[in-house]
């Protein structure tokens, strides 16, 4: 193995079959970490529309590889990407396949990769989208303290899953390390590849309009971690417009709790929860006086399984006829972050 301590910066150029024909951009690469079954690097490729990478990539296998990639995209603006290489495959380039990456305590996240060159697949996402937040807990829990571990890809058709295997405890930090040191150097770069000085602004004048409903527009499911009496609460809400909220919340010690704030409910609530065509979940609520809410039980951790792989809608229906329905932007994310804090809690 090795620790790039002194970072080694060389420049490479790409080239296709025997590495004589079709040259590609050159790009500088900077090691911030070499080892087994991980490197890490930051390539600045050359090029006016070329962004630079930090690069994590797998150095088990010779012919094939997995590459995690934070590209910067603006000044302060990151997308987070899957590149997966294999040399011998004869992929038909244009079409889609979907990839599931999944590591230790967390349900495997679904990924439609394009097809880029017969032997690669790629994805990009821009850093707040569902895609980039799965990436970004999957590497963190790939490279937990605690326990690091390993990640699986999984494929369709009839390619057999890659395993990576758990990073070694003594490379941690070390990796750890680069990888601060590489997110800190790509974002330094910002300001020189992404100039706004030529833009028209003014401390005088006028500041952007901003809309007024804005406050009772339906946001995005997100996840927190909030003290509360009883200590440390996870939650996962979203609000679904006007004054209504919706979320899920979990503490050690307590059972998982679903709840909804301004739903206009009045006493005990029978009521069902469904995530689109699957079983739904029968659960009672009844006001909660510590929030002011109506609180929801019954739920187990398959429920948040389903809202993590929910393509469309949350309906909830109660026993008067009253029909809630919102969307599952966003909780691909949220839910795969709750479902972490409920091994947590139960352990």
């Amino acid at each position: 193995m090795s620790h790039i301590k002194t970072l080694t910066t060389l420049t490479a150029v790409g080239l296709l079959g025997a590495g004589l024909l079709n040259p590609v951009a050159a790009a500088e690469e900077t090691y911030y970490f070499q080892g087994t079954p991980w490197e890490l690097l930051l390539t600045q490729p050359e090029g006016a529309d070329a962004k630079p990478a930090c690069v994590l990539r797998t150095t088990a296998w010779p012919s094939r590889s997995l590459s995690i990639e934070t590209r910067l995209i603006g000044v302060d603006k990151i997308a987070r990407g899957l590149r997966i290489r294999k040399t011998g495959w004869n992929l038909p380039v244009g079409k889609t396949t979907q990839v599931k990456v999944g590591v230790n305590f967390l349900s495997p996240a679904p990924h439609e990769l394009d097809v880029i060159s017969p032997e690669e697949l790629y994805v990009s996402y821009p850093e707040d989208e569902d895609g980039a937040i799965g990436i970004a807990l999957a590497t963190s829990f790939a490279f937990s303290p605690k326990l690091p571990s390993a990640m699986a890809l999984k494929f369709e058709g009839n390619e057999q899953p890659w395993i990576i295997p758990a990073i070694n405890k003594r490379d941690y930090y070390a990796l750890n390390e680069g990888l601060n040191d590489c997110d800190v150097a790509l974002k330094q770069l910002g300001p020189k590849l992404f100039s706004s000085e030529d833009e028209a602004t003014s401390p005088f004048a006028a500041p952007p309009k901003t809309d007024a409903s804005a406050s009772s527009t339906p946001t995005a499911w997100e996840f927190s971690r909030r003290e509360e009496d009883w200590g440390e609460t996870c939650y996962a809400e979203k609000k679904n417009g006007g004054d209504v909220t919706i979320g899920f919340m979990k503490a050690r010690g307590h059972d998982l709790e679903g709840f909804i704030e301004n739903g206009s409910f009045s006493g005990i609530v029978k009521s069902s929860w469904k995530v689109d065509n699957e079983p739904p979940v029968s659960s009672e609520g009844e006001p909660n006086d510590y929030f002011g809410w109506h609180s929801f039980s019954g739920f187990k951790t398959a429920f948040v399984d389903q809202m993590i792989s929910g393509q469309k809608t949350l309906t909830i229906t109660d026993d008067k006829g009253t029909v809630i329905t919102t969307d599952l932007d966003g909780a691909l994310g949220a839910f795969w972050q709750l479902n972490a804090c409920l091994e947590d809690t139960d352990r």
